[in-house]
């Protein structure tokens, strides 16, 4: 319950949609922790259950684990088990294997982590699998699940969450950011150029491979004497990674931690990176930026480029090239995005519509 990632996000999705469209929905989980209140919303019950990571090395805590949630699922009357976490593969067969409880699986992350003896092992008992694109579908074939039991549905997020929004000025005051340009006032700003403040953002763990480094140092090559220029940076990582980063970013650059909500830190942004230096199976921060009217920039890696092609290839970076990153920053926030904005927000609602991913994910829940 403490995961951020696509994953988690496309679980909660899929569970509130699906409960929006009239199915009955528990949660079963180990800890409260970050999405728990969100799911308490819509579900109809909630079930604290220990849900340790299992593995066929581990087969009489597997066995127990199993048995735990038949007998669960059978008192509630439960139909099909979705689920999202990689640690569970082994479960989820056990659960198909054992007592014929169909469950569904959403395989957001590549298939290189199921490629263990009891990854394998489920992957040929699982009756249905979702991935998010054809390049994660591929992986997760080539580890051994079954063609047959795989579908690929994109990603999606709820449009609708994003159509109440602060406006541009009245997120940057939210999040304090008017005045970070070398103590330049955002009045003065205004008196002596026009609105010039541009801001940057980065949303997402702090990790090596989502690149973090690389658009710091990107950040330190141009913008970082730009008092005109502020890069947010939403996210947590481990204490002594934050620190190092801390160390390596100028003074323009404010670091907001974990927040419940990061709406803000988009809607107060003129661009988005997203410099992801591993295969993305999909990436759902190019479209949280669009819905709040930021323009995504994103590395070529994994399914990150399909998403703004469409409409402008200008919008893809080599990943983990820190200069020709600060060029294309500098080159965006030299001018007015919005009308590229606006044509991104008609593209990706058509292509990554809620009601469309909804349905396919019905009929592979329904499926006999």
């Amino acid at each position: 319950m403490d995961l951020l990632g696509g994953s988690e996000r496309m679980a909660f999705e899929v569970s509130k949609g699906l409960a929006a469209r009239g199915w009955e929905v528990h949660l079963v989980y180990e800890k409260q922790g970050v999405w728990f209140q969100r799911y308490r919303k819509f579900c109809d019950r909630t079930h604290a259950m220990e849900l340790p990571i299992l593995a066929l090395r581990r087969p009489w805590q597997a066995l127990r684990t199993a048995f735990r949630l038949q007998r669960l699922i059978q008192k509630e009357g439960g139909g099909v088990v979705l689920t999202s976490y990689s640690g569970h593969l082994t479960l989820a067969g056990m659960l198909e294997r054992l007592f014929g409880i169909r469950t569904c699986f959403h395989l957001g992350l590549r298939g290189e982590v199921g490629g263990s003896q009891s990854g394998r092992w489920a992957a040929k008992r699982i009756s249905a699998a979702i991935t998010p694109s054809d390049n994660t579908r591929e992986s997760w074939l080539k580890v051994g699940w079954p063609g047959r039991t795989i579908r690929t549905v994109p990603n999606w997020i709820d449009w609708e969450d994003y159509l109440k929004l602060p406006t541009k000025e009245e997120a940057r005051k939210v999040l304090r950011i008017s005045d970070m340009g070398y103590g330049i006032s955002e009045e003065k700003r205004k008196a002596e150029s026009g609105n010039r403040l541009k801001v940057v953002a980065y949303v997402g763990r702090l990790v090596e491979e989502k690149g973090i480094e690389v658009l710091l140092e990107a950040w330190n090559r141009g913008l970082a004497q730009n008092g005109d220029a502020v890069l947010l940076v939403a996210g947590t990582g481990k204490p002594e990674y934050e620190a190092k980063l801390k160390a390596k970013a100028a003074r323009n650059v404010k670091f907001l931690g974990g927040l419940p909500d990061t709406k803000p830190v988009y809607r107060a942004s003129d661009l988005t990176v997203v410099p992801s230096l591993w295969e993305e199976p999909f990436g759902l921060v190019p479209l949280e930026a669009v819905a709040c009217g930021s323009v995504p920039l994103v590395s070529d890696r994994g399914f990150l480029p399909e998403i703004v092609k469409e409409t402008e290839t200008g919008l893809i970076h080599p990943a983990g090239n820190a200069e020709r990153l600060n060029e294309e920053m500098q080159r965006w926030l030299g001018g007015d995005g919005s009308a590229l904005g606006r044509r991104l927000l008609e593209v990706c609602r058509a292509r990554y519509s809620t009601e469309a991913g909804l349905t396919k994910y019905e009929a592979m829940l329904q499926a006999r």
